[in-house]
Parts: C-alpha cells; structure tokens; sequence
C-alpha cells in the first residue's frame, strides 16, 4: 500500500531521478515479495482418514484452482513495476497502459476475497479493503494526467505531506472538467442537427473506458424527434467526438411520461446501443420526474404473439434443414393462423369501430393479424420474420427498420404504448423505435 500512497509524489513533473530509481527498486522488491508468498492453504476435505481412502480427484482440482488473492497482487505488483520502469524511461505511454491494468483492480480484488484473503505469519492480511481504493484512486489519476493537464498543475503545487488527498483533489477536479466539456460537446451537436434537446447530468455505474468522471450525459429528446434522434446518434462517427470522454444516454418523453427506452453512446469510440438495463431507465426518469409507461395488457398481449411467430418461423426454418429421415421435434409455437382468428374474434369490437385508423388498439391488432397470416405463408425457405428479427443490426436499428418485416414489428409495439388511455396520439409514427 505504501507504493500506492507515495504514486502521487512520483507522477510530480519535478520528481527526482532519484527518486524514481528508488521506487523503481522498490517495485521490484514488491514483485519478488508476491512470488514469495506462501501458497493458498490448502482445504483438508480430501485427506483420508483410517476408514476413508484419499479424494485423489479432489486434491486434484484444488491444486489446479487459481490462487485468486495472489494473482491479483501480481497483477497489483506488475503494474506499479510498469509504472515506475515507464517514468524512469520516459515511457508515457508505459505509464498510461498502466493505469487500465490499475483500474481493473478493484474488481479483481473483491473477486479474490470472495475466496477468503488468507492471513500468513509476520505477512499479515493480504487483501486489505484499502487497496480497492488506493488502486482506483491511481488508476484515476493516471486518466486524469492524461485528458486534463490542470491535475498534473494540482499534482506539482499540492501538500507533499497528504499524497492521497492530493490524488483525490486533481482526480475530482480532472472529473469535473471532464463532466462539463462531454456536456459541451453534445449540446453543441445536438444544436448542428436541429434536435431539441434537454441535458442533464447523472451518474455512471459503468463507466467507459478512459473515463475520469463518475457521471455521464443524459438527453432527453421529445418523442417525435426519437427517429431522427436514434439515426443521429447511430450516424455520428467516431472522428467528430474525439474529445468526448464519457458516455452519454438519449431517452425521448412526451408531455406525460417518459417512453421505456433509450440509447448509450460510450464517449468516443463504438456506436449506440439500446439500454436494456431497466435501473437506467428508471433513473432517467426520476431525472426528467416523469413515470414510465407502464407495460399494459395490449402490450403484454403483443409481446407474447410476436414471440410465439418468431418461434414458429424459426421452426419451420429449422424443420425445412432437418434431414427428412429424421423424427420432427414437437411444435412450441401455436399455428398462426389460429393466433390471427383469435385476435379477430377478442378485438372484433375494436376492428369493427369506424375511426379504427385512429385507434392504436385496431391498428396494433391490424398489423398482428397481418404477420400471422405473412408467417403462415412462410415454407422455411425464404427470408422470413425469424430470419428478420435475426438480422438486425443494433448499431444501425434505423437501416434495419427497412425490413418490412421489422418495421411492422416496431409499429406493433409503438401501438402498444400508446394504447395507455392517459397518453393522447392520433397518429403514432414508429420510425426508428
């Protein structure tokens, strides 16, 4: 823990030569230390005793278990190491490299005490909770020299006496500088494509990687704009957002409440991909104070009917490939036929009524009848509802949607929202949902 409390002192622009040979030599004794630890005692379950033979099989397994506790202070070990050799060299980007390994630490750590983190004789505990933190707090610090040069300024005029608060101070302040260019960065975009906007910041359980802040960007758009919201987002390429670090969520509300879905772009790398993670949506909307719309029966009606076509197009697919000598596997899916006569005769009020074009009940049923009848036409041959929902792209959901096929399911559960007798539509447009 000690190498990890004097890091700060080290990544001073006015360290010593000395200094960092010091700490070079330092972290090299740590790595012969760790080698030097006893091995992880070893359970007696398998011994044998004068009325049961030895579990040889046992035995076996335990010594081919991976000591959990001691590689991860190797991992710990090696990367101060690469540390100390990358700022006695020179190496930047040693240094750099590092702190990702760092990062990951925290994590490694709690898996190992989940093991039990022994305790050997004049070594003490060997996984001290304090080093979850020591080995955050570095690891932000290295991101924080790295995209906010102000850190490396705190680092150099700071208390020498307090090297951990020190840390924490430049790693908060990097955090903050962060959290408000990202915020920059997306109003401005959102400002080029002519989509209202309204932006918030709220926290990040998971955070990019890179990312010095615990936050990220929240944009809520209105509902109408969520098509070319979605197409934005999915379209706007890596090289326009090299200085966004950190990730930014898109949800689109109406005047009543928040719709449950959403988009995540992880700073500036990789596309947007839709949240499916509900605690994220249910934060979003304690943000906006707006409440989710709620799954109601037509929804759940809905969802059930699509995933029993999907089932049976996916059957006759895999029947159409079977070899013939083969035993056919029983059916799961019910025969869409049957499903569409039962939509009819359960809603033939609704589909019967003379505004039905503007009833999101009909139209949602409407469309459902017509994909039954479209995957009981289906032979398994062709490009057919499961080979459809097989091939979307969630990184490009808008070129997807041209699927015929697709675009009727993504109608289907637009309708399915809007059937909320508090939310008030007329004309539902299900592009890009």
């Amino acid at each position: 823990m000690s190498l990890l409390e004097q890091l700060p002192l080290r990544l001073r622009s006015h360290d010593t030569p000395r200094r960092r040979r010091n700490f070079l030599d330092q972290t090299t004794q740590a790595q012969a230390a760790v080698v030097a630890l006893p091995l992880r005692p070893r359970e007696d379950t398998s011994i044998g005793t004068w009325s049961g033979p030895i579990d040889h099989q046992v035995q076996d397994e335990q010594g081919r278990a991976k000591d959990r506790a001691r590689d991860a202070l190797s991992q710990l070990a090696d990367a101060l190491h690469q540390i100390a050799g990358g700022l006695n060299d020179g190496n930047q980007a040693a240094v750099r490299g590092a702190g990702y390994r760092l990062a990951q630490l925290p994590a490694d750590l709690a898996t190992a005490r989940v093991d039990g983190a022994p305790t050997f004789a004049n070594v003490g505990n060997t996984l001290p909770e304090q080093l979850d933190e020591l080995c955050g707090l570095a690891a932000g610090l290295l991101l924080a020299l790295e995209h906010a040069p102000q850190a490396q300024s705190i680092l150099d005029k700071g208390n020498i006496h307090t090297p951990v608060d020190l840390a924490r101070h430049a790693v908060a302040e990097a955090a903050d500088i962060q959290t408000q260019r990202d915020l920059d960065i997306v109003r401005a975009w959102f400002a080029t494509q002519d989509i209202p906007v309204e932006l918030h910041v709220i926290a990040d359980d998971d955070r990019p990687p890179g990312a010095v802040s615990h936050q990220q960007i929240l944009a809520v758009v209105p509902h109408d704009r969520w098509a070319d919201t979605v197409y934005a987002l999915q379209h706007w390429p890596t090289d326009a957002r090299p200085d966004l670090i950190g990730a930014v969520v898109a949800a689109p509300v109406d005047q009543h409440r928040l719709l449950p879905m959403a988009l995540r772009l992880l700073g500036g790398s990789g596309a947007a991909f839709p949240v499916t993670d509900v605690a994220v949506i249910d934060h979003v909307s304690a943000v906006v104070q707006k409440p989710v719309t709620t799954v109601n029966p037509l929804g759940t009606e809905i969802d059930q009917v699509l995933t029993t076509l999907v089932t049976t197009s996916l059957e006759l697919v895999r029947d159409t490939n079977r070899d013939p000598s083969w035993a056919r596997p029983p059916r799961t899916g019910a025969g869409p036929s049957d499903i569409a006569e039962g939509l009819k005769q359960q809603y033939s009020t609704e589909l019967a009524a003379p505004d039905q074009e503007n009833d999101p009940v009909a139209a949602a049923i409407a469309i459902l009848v017509t994909l039954c009848e479209q995957v009981a036409a289906e032979d398994g041959t062709g490009d057919g509802l499961a080979a459809s929902v097989a091939s979307i792209d969630w990184a490009d959901i808008a070129e997807s949607s041209t699927n015929p096929y697709v675009a009727a399911i993504n109608a289907t559960l637009a309708l399915g929202l809007y059937a909320e007798p508090s939310v008030e539509a007329e004309c539902v447009s299900s592009e890009g949902l």
